[in-house]
Protein backbone atom coordinates (compact mmCIF):
# COMPACT_ATOMS: atom_id res chain seq x y z
CA UNK A 1 0.00 0.00 0.00
CA UNK A 2 1.35 3.28 -0.54
CA UNK A 3 1.46 6.37 1.65
CA UNK A 4 3.06 9.88 2.22
CA UNK A 5 4.72 10.99 5.47
CA UNK A 6 5.62 13.74 7.18
CA UNK A 7 9.53 14.48 7.89
CA UNK A 8 10.73 16.93 8.80
CA UNK A 9 10.02 19.65 6.48
CA UNK A 10 9.15 17.43 3.18
CA UNK A 11 6.71 14.28 2.14
CA UNK A 12 7.93 11.39 1.80
CA UNK A 13 6.10 8.94 -0.56
CA UNK A 14 6.13 5.40 -0.36
CA UNK A 15 4.97 3.28 -2.89
CA UNK A 16 4.59 -0.35 -2.24
CA UNK A 17 2.79 -3.17 -5.07
CA UNK A 18 3.14 -6.78 -5.21
CA UNK A 19 5.73 -7.62 -7.82
CA UNK A 20 7.75 -4.75 -7.72
CA UNK A 21 10.42 -3.23 -5.18
CA UNK A 22 9.34 -0.72 -2.47
CA UNK A 23 10.47 2.87 -3.18
CA UNK A 24 10.32 5.90 -1.80
CA UNK A 25 10.77 9.83 -2.41
CA UNK A 26 10.73 13.03 -0.79
CA UNK A 27 9.14 15.82 -1.89
CA UNK A 28 8.38 19.65 -0.83
CA UNK A 29 4.57 19.32 -0.93
CA UNK A 30 1.54 16.58 -0.27
CA UNK A 31 0.42 17.06 -3.90
CA UNK A 32 3.69 16.53 -5.23
CA UNK A 33 4.07 13.64 -3.44
CA UNK A 34 0.57 11.87 -3.79
CA UNK A 35 1.36 12.84 -7.70
CA UNK A 36 4.55 11.08 -7.82
CA UNK A 37 2.80 8.13 -6.19
CA UNK A 38 0.15 8.08 -9.18
CA UNK A 39 2.66 8.62 -11.86
CA UNK A 40 5.07 5.12 -10.32
CA UNK A 41 1.88 3.30 -9.59
CA UNK A 42 0.32 3.69 -13.78
CA UNK A 43 4.16 3.09 -14.83
CA UNK A 44 3.98 -0.21 -12.99
CA UNK A 45 0.39 -1.12 -14.59
CA UNK A 46 1.95 -0.50 -17.65
CA UNK A 47 4.58 -2.62 -17.59
CA UNK A 48 7.08 0.79 -18.07
CA UNK A 49 8.42 1.39 -15.14
CA UNK A 50 12.44 1.14 -14.57
CA UNK A 51 13.99 1.60 -10.90
CA UNK A 52 17.24 3.68 -11.69
CA UNK A 53 18.01 2.27 -8.05
CA UNK A 54 19.65 -1.01 -10.37
CA UNK A 55 21.51 0.94 -12.28
CA UNK A 56 23.45 2.72 -9.86
CA UNK A 57 24.66 -1.22 -8.59
CA UNK A 58 25.45 -2.22 -11.90
CA UNK A 59 29.07 -2.14 -13.51
CA UNK A 60 30.19 0.17 -16.45
CA UNK A 61 31.67 -2.64 -18.08
CA UNK A 62 27.97 -4.70 -17.90
CA UNK A 63 26.92 -1.22 -19.81
CA UNK A 64 29.63 -2.44 -22.14
CA UNK A 65 28.70 -5.62 -22.33
CA UNK A 66 24.67 -4.88 -23.04
CA UNK A 67 25.85 -2.11 -25.98
CA UNK A 68 27.75 -4.59 -27.45
CA UNK A 69 25.25 -7.55 -27.38
CA UNK A 70 22.36 -5.22 -28.26
CA UNK A 71 23.74 -3.06 -30.55
CA UNK A 72 25.60 -5.65 -32.10
CA UNK A 73 22.71 -7.50 -32.95
CA UNK A 74 21.68 -4.62 -35.09
CA UNK A 75 24.44 -3.97 -37.09
CA UNK A 76 28.26 -4.72 -37.21
CA UNK A 77 30.34 -2.28 -34.64
CA UNK A 78 33.61 -1.68 -36.74
CA UNK A 79 37.05 -3.27 -35.51
CA UNK A 80 38.30 -0.15 -34.19
CA UNK A 81 35.11 0.95 -31.81
CA UNK A 82 34.99 -2.46 -30.91
CA UNK A 83 39.26 -2.43 -29.87
CA UNK A 84 38.58 0.60 -28.26
CA UNK A 85 35.40 -0.28 -25.99
CA UNK A 86 37.49 -3.66 -25.06
CA UNK A 87 40.52 -1.27 -24.13
CA UNK A 88 37.66 1.06 -21.74
CA UNK A 89 36.09 -2.20 -20.60
CA UNK A 90 39.77 -3.06 -18.99
CA UNK A 91 40.19 0.93 -18.16
CA UNK A 92 36.44 1.19 -16.14
CA UNK A 93 34.73 -1.90 -16.69
CA UNK A 94 34.97 -2.65 -12.56
CA UNK A 95 33.56 0.82 -12.16
CA UNK A 96 29.87 0.45 -10.32
CA UNK A 97 27.76 3.54 -12.00
CA UNK A 98 27.19 5.28 -9.05
CA UNK A 99 30.77 6.23 -9.27
CA UNK A 100 30.78 7.08 -12.92
CA UNK A 101 31.02 10.38 -12.94
CA UNK A 102 32.54 13.39 -14.67
CA UNK A 103 35.07 13.80 -12.57
CA UNK A 104 35.87 10.08 -12.78
CA UNK A 105 36.40 10.35 -16.37
CA UNK A 106 38.63 13.49 -16.28
CA UNK A 107 41.21 10.63 -14.56
CA UNK A 108 40.88 8.45 -16.94
CA UNK A 109 41.76 11.23 -19.38
CA UNK A 110 44.99 11.78 -16.94
CA UNK A 111 45.40 8.32 -17.05
CA UNK A 112 45.24 7.52 -21.07
CA UNK A 113 47.71 10.74 -21.06
CA UNK A 114 50.10 9.09 -19.38
CA UNK A 115 50.20 6.04 -21.14
CA UNK A 116 50.93 8.19 -23.97
CA UNK A 117 47.59 8.38 -25.81
CA UNK A 118 47.00 11.72 -28.35
CA UNK A 119 44.17 14.13 -28.07
CA UNK A 120 42.15 12.50 -30.88
CA UNK A 121 42.83 8.87 -29.52
CA UNK A 122 41.46 10.06 -26.13
CA UNK A 123 38.31 12.15 -27.30
CA UNK A 124 37.80 9.46 -29.22
CA UNK A 125 37.40 7.35 -26.06
CA UNK A 126 34.87 9.64 -24.88
CA UNK A 127 32.36 9.50 -27.52
CA UNK A 128 32.61 6.07 -27.53
CA UNK A 129 31.76 6.33 -23.76
CA UNK A 130 29.17 8.61 -24.74
CA UNK A 131 27.89 5.84 -26.94
CA UNK A 132 27.65 3.27 -24.07
CA UNK A 133 25.63 5.70 -21.98
CA UNK A 134 23.14 7.06 -24.30
CA UNK A 135 21.97 3.43 -25.07
CA UNK A 136 21.34 2.54 -21.52
CA UNK A 137 19.50 5.46 -20.81
CA UNK A 138 16.65 4.27 -23.04
CA UNK A 139 16.23 1.71 -19.98
CA UNK A 140 17.54 4.03 -17.20
CA UNK A 141 16.51 7.36 -17.27
CA UNK A 142 19.15 8.24 -14.41
CA UNK A 143 21.71 7.62 -16.71
CA UNK A 144 23.99 11.31 -17.22
CA UNK A 145 24.45 11.07 -20.67
CA UNK A 146 26.34 14.79 -20.89
CA UNK A 147 29.18 13.28 -17.91
CA UNK A 148 31.57 13.46 -20.77
CA UNK A 149 30.91 17.46 -21.43
CA UNK A 150 33.56 17.90 -18.45
CA UNK A 151 36.97 15.90 -19.39
CA UNK A 152 36.51 16.94 -23.01
CA UNK A 153 36.43 20.64 -21.44
CA UNK A 154 39.19 19.54 -19.95
CA UNK A 155 41.16 18.84 -22.36
CA UNK A 156 40.15 21.98 -24.00
CA UNK A 157 41.65 23.95 -21.08
CA UNK A 158 44.69 22.25 -21.31
CA UNK A 159 45.13 22.97 -25.24
CA UNK A 160 45.00 19.30 -25.57
CA UNK A 161 44.48 18.65 -29.63
CA UNK A 162 41.11 16.58 -29.92
CA UNK A 163 41.47 16.29 -33.91
CA UNK A 164 43.66 14.58 -36.18
CA UNK A 165 46.43 16.74 -37.60
CA UNK A 166 45.75 16.49 -41.61
CA UNK A 167 48.74 14.77 -43.24
CA UNK A 168 50.04 16.12 -46.60
CA UNK A 169 52.43 13.27 -47.25
CA UNK A 170 53.18 12.08 -50.76
CA UNK A 171 55.87 9.45 -51.70
CA UNK A 172 58.24 10.21 -54.14
CA UNK A 173 59.08 7.87 -57.12
CA UNK A 174 61.76 6.82 -55.59
CA UNK A 175 60.53 5.70 -52.65
CA UNK A 176 57.90 3.82 -54.54
CA UNK A 177 61.06 2.54 -56.47
CA UNK A 178 62.95 1.52 -53.59
CA UNK A 179 59.99 -0.40 -51.35
CA UNK A 180 58.96 -2.60 -54.74
CA UNK A 181 62.46 -3.83 -55.21
CA UNK A 182 62.61 -4.27 -51.54
CA UNK A 183 59.50 -6.39 -51.66
CA UNK A 184 60.35 -8.03 -54.83
CA UNK A 185 63.92 -9.19 -53.06
CA UNK A 186 62.07 -10.93 -49.91
CA UNK A 187 62.43 -14.78 -50.52
CA UNK A 188 59.45 -15.51 -48.94
CA UNK A 189 57.11 -12.21 -50.09
CA UNK A 190 54.04 -14.12 -50.58
CA UNK A 191 51.64 -10.79 -50.90
CA UNK A 192 52.50 -8.72 -54.32
CA UNK A 193 52.80 -5.81 -51.96
CA UNK A 194 54.42 -3.68 -55.69
CA UNK A 195 50.89 -4.58 -57.17
CA UNK A 196 48.99 -3.53 -54.37
CA UNK A 197 50.54 -0.05 -53.80
CA UNK A 198 50.15 0.74 -57.45
CA UNK A 199 46.58 -0.53 -57.35
CA UNK A 200 45.97 1.53 -54.24
CA UNK A 201 47.26 4.63 -55.55
CA UNK A 202 45.49 3.97 -59.33
CA UNK A 203 42.35 3.48 -57.61
CA UNK A 204 42.53 5.88 -54.13
CA UNK A 205 40.87 2.98 -52.48
CA UNK A 206 41.58 2.61 -48.84
CA UNK A 207 43.28 -0.70 -48.01
CA UNK A 208 40.51 -2.39 -46.29
CA UNK A 209 38.69 -2.05 -50.06
CA UNK A 210 41.60 -2.93 -51.91
CA UNK A 211 41.24 -6.11 -49.66
CA UNK A 212 37.42 -6.82 -49.84
CA UNK A 213 36.89 -6.21 -53.72
CA UNK A 214 36.19 -9.73 -55.33
CA UNK A 215 35.87 -10.72 -58.65
CA UNK A 216 32.18 -11.35 -59.11
CA UNK A 217 31.75 -7.82 -58.87
CA UNK A 218 33.67 -6.65 -61.36
CA UNK A 219 31.93 -5.71 -64.38
CA UNK A 220 34.02 -5.96 -67.92
CA UNK A 221 32.12 -4.07 -69.45
CA UNK A 222 32.18 -0.97 -68.15
CA UNK A 223 35.63 -1.60 -66.38
CA UNK A 224 33.98 -0.97 -63.12
CA UNK A 225 33.83 -3.17 -59.41
CA UNK A 226 31.40 -2.30 -56.74
CA UNK A 227 33.11 -1.97 -53.11
CA UNK A 228 30.63 -3.33 -50.77
CA UNK A 229 29.57 -1.56 -47.41
CA UNK A 230 32.25 1.25 -48.55
CA UNK A 231 33.23 3.53 -45.06
CA UNK A 232 30.83 6.09 -44.25
CA UNK A 233 30.11 8.47 -41.31
CA UNK A 234 26.08 7.92 -41.47
CA UNK A 235 25.48 4.38 -43.54
CA UNK A 236 27.27 1.95 -41.91
CA UNK A 237 26.07 -1.10 -43.69
CA UNK A 238 24.84 -1.30 -47.02
CA UNK A 239 26.77 1.66 -48.44
CA UNK A 240 27.81 -0.14 -51.60
CA UNK A 241 29.72 1.78 -54.57
CA UNK A 242 30.33 1.10 -58.18
CA UNK A 243 33.76 2.74 -59.13
CA UNK A 244 35.62 3.03 -62.18
CA UNK A 245 39.19 1.54 -62.20
CA UNK A 246 41.36 3.44 -64.77
CA UNK A 247 43.42 1.35 -67.81
CA UNK A 248 46.78 0.74 -65.38
CA UNK A 249 44.85 -0.26 -62.56
CA UNK A 250 42.71 -2.53 -64.69
CA UNK A 251 45.77 -4.34 -66.02
CA UNK A 252 47.07 -4.61 -62.77
CA UNK A 253 43.98 -6.23 -61.26
CA UNK A 254 42.94 -8.95 -64.61
CA UNK A 255 46.87 -9.72 -64.00
CA UNK A 256 45.99 -11.13 -60.15
CA UNK A 257 46.05 -14.66 -60.28
CA UNK A 258 42.07 -16.00 -59.64
CA UNK A 259 42.79 -18.02 -56.67
CA UNK A 260 39.37 -17.20 -54.84
CA UNK A 261 36.59 -15.29 -54.48
CA UNK A 262 38.71 -11.98 -53.75
CA UNK A 263 41.03 -10.18 -56.11
CA UNK A 264 43.67 -9.13 -53.54
CA UNK A 265 43.09 -12.47 -51.25
CA UNK A 266 45.18 -10.55 -48.82
CA UNK A 267 44.47 -9.54 -44.65
CA UNK A 268 44.40 -5.67 -44.43
CA UNK A 269 46.14 -6.30 -41.14
CA UNK A 270 49.12 -8.09 -42.53
CA UNK A 271 49.81 -5.27 -45.10
CA UNK A 272 49.51 -2.76 -42.41
CA UNK A 273 52.26 -4.64 -40.16
CA UNK A 274 54.42 -5.51 -43.84
CA UNK A 275 54.78 -2.02 -45.45
CA UNK A 276 56.18 0.34 -41.96
CA UNK A 277 58.94 -2.58 -41.80
CA UNK A 278 59.88 -2.12 -45.58
CA UNK A 279 60.14 1.91 -45.02
CA UNK A 280 61.82 1.40 -42.02
CA UNK A 281 64.64 -1.17 -43.85
CA UNK A 282 64.43 1.42 -47.20
CA UNK A 283 65.15 4.47 -45.02
CA UNK A 284 61.91 6.10 -46.12
CA UNK A 285 60.57 8.23 -43.56
CA UNK A 286 56.84 8.71 -42.09
CA UNK A 287 55.04 6.95 -45.09
CA UNK A 288 51.98 5.11 -44.13
CA UNK A 289 50.18 2.54 -46.48
CA UNK A 290 46.92 5.06 -46.14
CA UNK A 291 49.45 7.86 -47.85
CA UNK A 292 48.78 5.65 -51.02
CA UNK A 293 44.94 6.90 -51.13
CA UNK A 294 45.75 10.62 -50.40
CA UNK A 295 48.73 10.59 -53.29
CA UNK A 296 45.62 8.81 -55.66
CA UNK A 297 43.21 11.26 -54.83
CA UNK A 298 45.82 14.07 -55.14
CA UNK A 299 46.92 12.48 -58.58
CA UNK A 300 43.31 12.59 -60.28
CA UNK A 301 42.79 16.18 -59.60
CA UNK A 302 46.29 16.63 -61.18
CA UNK A 303 44.96 14.67 -64.31
CA UNK A 304 42.37 17.26 -64.74
CA UNK A 305 39.40 15.38 -62.97
CA UNK A 306 36.85 17.84 -61.61
CA UNK A 307 36.06 17.51 -57.96
CA UNK A 308 32.31 15.38 -58.29
CA UNK A 309 34.21 13.05 -60.21
CA UNK A 310 36.79 12.42 -57.90
CA UNK A 311 34.76 11.60 -55.41
CA UNK A 312 32.83 8.52 -57.45
CA UNK A 313 36.72 7.30 -57.24
CA UNK A 314 37.11 8.13 -53.44
CA UNK A 315 33.77 7.67 -52.31
CA UNK A 316 33.39 10.87 -50.83
CA UNK A 317 29.64 12.28 -50.24
CA UNK A 318 30.70 15.37 -48.50
CA UNK A 319 33.03 17.30 -51.27
CA UNK A 320 34.60 19.54 -48.70
CA UNK A 321 36.06 16.23 -47.26
CA UNK A 322 37.84 15.77 -50.01
CA UNK A 323 40.49 18.79 -49.23
CA UNK A 324 42.25 17.03 -46.79
CA UNK A 325 43.02 14.38 -49.11
CA UNK A 326 44.35 16.44 -51.84
CA UNK A 327 48.44 17.63 -51.53
CA UNK A 328 49.25 19.21 -54.55
CA UNK A 329 52.50 20.01 -55.86
CA UNK A 330 54.05 23.34 -56.61
CA UNK A 331 56.16 22.27 -59.33
CA UNK A 332 52.84 20.91 -61.17
CA UNK A 333 50.81 23.30 -61.45
CA UNK A 334 52.88 24.49 -64.17
CA UNK A 335 51.49 25.20 -68.19
CA UNK A 336 52.90 24.21 -71.49
CA UNK A 337 53.41 26.91 -74.13
CA UNK A 338 50.03 26.02 -75.86
CA UNK A 339 48.38 26.60 -71.99
CA UNK A 340 47.58 22.98 -71.20
CA UNK A 341 48.30 22.06 -67.99
CA UNK A 342 51.43 19.46 -67.71
CA UNK A 343 50.10 16.70 -65.65
CA UNK A 344 52.01 13.78 -64.11
CA UNK A 345 51.57 10.21 -65.28
CA UNK A 346 49.43 8.32 -62.33
CA UNK A 347 52.40 6.01 -61.92
CA UNK A 348 56.08 6.41 -63.87
CA UNK A 349 56.39 5.00 -66.76
CA UNK A 350 59.69 3.11 -65.22
CA UNK A 351 57.69 2.16 -62.46
CA UNK A 352 54.94 0.35 -64.23
CA UNK A 353 57.24 -1.20 -66.21
CA UNK A 354 59.35 -2.24 -62.99
CA UNK A 355 56.01 -3.62 -61.81
CA UNK A 356 55.11 -5.71 -64.71
CA UNK A 357 58.54 -7.38 -64.77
Amino acid sequence: MSSVTIVGKSFKARVRKVGFPHISKSLKTEEKALAWIKTTEEAMEKSKFVDDRVINKKTFGELIDDYLVEVGREHEIGETKRFALLAIHRALGSERMEHMTSRRLIDYVKSRRAQGAGGTTINMDLGFIRSVLSHAKFTHSSIDVDMVKEPRAYMKNIRLRTKSKERDRRPTNDELAMLKAHFRNKKRQKIPMWDMMDFAILTAMRLGEVCRIVWADVNYADQTVIIRDRKDPVEKEGNDQVVPILDDAWAIMLAQPKTGERIFPYSAGSVSSIFPRATKACNVVDLHFHDLRHEGTSQLFEMGYGIQEVAVFTGHRDWSMLKRYVHLRAKDLHFDKNGNRRVRKTIAPELLLASAA
